[in-house]
């Protein structure tokens, strides 16, 4: 009988015919072998004939190796395309050439910012059913520093600070870049009144008593201030 192809050989002829070449089917009176991309071909010669043997395969790329795999399953069966990439070249599944999928962790980054898929949703820590924006059961942590260089500038790293007397000015950011952030100075007992400075020229403002706390020396000695961002100026919200 005759042999089949494989991917570089092609089928072999049985009696008169031509073998196939690249991987085609071969012609013989028995019938051809099958090639692996191309059935062998059929012959007659009036008193016999044969018919050309089946093929199976593909025909990847030059640059491509393929394999096939056969394998069994419940049901029917079925050929497994196995493509062999150099090293390095495969896709990288790290969820960054992925659209449209779930969120399931709930939460969405967005350059170096962070913040509920949905921005409804309230998160609790320490709790499964926070019952306001954000609820913490438990201790929380704030950040804690002691200004001592001679101009101390707040930034997004601060929240309570501990004034003492080597530090001569302290500068508050524009309120407008940080609407609803949250500072609190203490002058620490002992120190004399020191400058507090806003960037572009606001103020820190105590509408209770109409007293403005910043400006040269406008900060009195043994004084404790908490102030909040509007996002138009800085409001005294707690003595």
């Amino acid at each position: 009988g005759a042999n089949g192809g494989t991917q570089t050989a092609g089928g072999s002829s049985n009696g008169a015919g031509n073998d196939g070449t690249l991987g085609q089917g071969g012609a013989g009176a028995g019938g051809g072998g099958g090639g692996y991309y191309g059935g062998g071909g059929a012959f007659s010669t009036g008193i016999f004939s044969g018919a050309g043997g089946g093929g199976s395969g593909y025909a990847g790329a030059a640059a491509s190796s393929v394999v096939f795999a056969s394998g069994t399953q419940v049901g029917n069966g079925y050929v497994r395309l196995q493509p062999v990439l150099p090293a390095g070249s495969g896709p990288v599944l790290d969820g960054s050439n992925l659209a449209n999928l779930p969120n399931p962790s709930g939460w969405t980054r967005t350059g170096t910012n962070v913040a509920p898929t949905v921005l409804t949703d309230n998160v609790g820590i320490g709790t499964a059913a926070p019952t306001s924006t954000l609820v913490v059961e438990g201790s929380e942590a704030l950040a804690y520093t002691t200004a001592t260089t001679a101009t101390f500038a707040l930034t997004g790293a601060h929240r309570t600070v501990r004034r003492v007397g080597s530090c001569a000015t302290i500068t508050v950011p524009t309120a407008s870049t940080c609407a609803g952030r949250l500072y609190t100075i203490i002058n620490a007992n002992g120190q004399g009144a020191f400058t507090l400075t806003v960037t572009g020229g606001g103020t820190v403002y105590d509408d209770i008593s109409n007293t403005t706390f910043s400006g040269t020396n406008a900060f009195p000695a043994a004084t404790r201030l908490s102030f909040q961002s509007d996002g138009t100026g800085w409001i005294v919200v707690g003595r």
